[in-house]
């Protein structure tokens, strides 16, 4: 699913303008090391304008495509549950506002999932919540990530699997659902 990085890359390559680079490139975003792995050498006498349009030129269509079709979450039910898996998943403030603005509509849970993805993206990409505050939403799991934590946190109302891949000693965690058993590597192995 689409996060954060994949949204600034995105961003960046498909949907923005040359101002868009510099959040791809922040440096707790990490896009300097995909703009290096593209073959983008950055130096202090490269005029600004000129590196953004060469990286744009390296990063082959397919790659561009494939950001560009991230969805913004998954819904699966597996074994009579249902799970919405999306980046950072949705607050129980933002989970309130959706309740309250199609409550006249008459819309089934799958589309209230709908709404709060297109109504609340930058939450579902950027916020930080912590294990109380995500929605309790009837009837599904959230699962997220972007919020990296000691160990997978499991509840029936979320799961947290960010372990902080990425980041030195870190694991990257995978979790098998419905089972909620979870794995891990290291760059050990």
């Amino acid at each position: 699913v689409r996060g954060n990085h994949d949204e600034a890359f995105d961003l960046a390559m498909n949907r923005g303008h040359v101002g868009d680079l510099p959040m791809h490139l922040y440096p707790g975003m990490k896009g300097k090391f995909t703009a290096e792995s593209y073959g983008i050498i950055f130096s202090k006498d490269l005029e600004y304008n000129v590196m953004a349009a060469s990286y744009k030129k390296l990063v082959p269509q397919k790659h561009k495509d494939f950001f560009a079709g991230l969805p913004l979450y998954y819904n699966i039910e597996m074994e009579d549950r249902n799970y919405v898996i999306w980046h950072a998943g949705l607050g129980e403030s933002c989970w309130f506002d959706i309740l309250d603005m199609y409550k006249d509509d008459d819309l089934d849970m799958d589309h209230l999932i709908d709404a709060a993805a297109v109504d609340y993206k930058y939450n579902i990409l950027w916020d930080h919540e912590g294990p109380n505050q995500y929605a309790e939403i009837p009837g599904f799991t959230q699962v997220v990530g972007h919020m990296p934590v000691q160990y997978p946190y499991f509840s029936d109302n979320v799961i947290m699997c960010d372990t902080g891949c990425g980041h030195e000693n870190r694991p990257l965690t995978a979790v098998i659902l419905p089972d909620n058993i979870y794995t891990q590597v290291t760059d050990e192995g």
